[in-house]
């Protein structure tokens, strides 16, 4: 999955978006999550994530709102060809 930045700050950029449905049941029978990252400097981190205490279960547990410019929502088909 892609996510493209949403918004750059002085100090560090954002990425963001909502999960498919379907990428969410994999993060409830994987096993293993591997991030990679790249920084504006292209610079790539790369980290893998245990998934055995991962529980979606139930709502979230605290919600906290934030007002940034940009589309938050879904990417559509041209901006994951970015």
């Amino acid at each position: 999955m892609l996510v493209p930045y949403t918004i750059c700050l002085a100090n560090g950029c954002v990425a963001a978006t909502v999960p498919e449905p379907t990428f969410l049941r994999e993060l409830d029978t994987g096993k293993m999550l591997s991030l990679e990252m790249v920084n504006s400097n292209v610079v790539t981190f790369i980290a893998s994530l245990s998934l055995d205490n991962f529980a979606r279960q139930g709502g979230a547990a605290q919600v906290f709102e934030q007002k940034l410019e940009g589309n938050w929502g879904r990417p559509t088909n041209e901006s994951n060809k970015r």
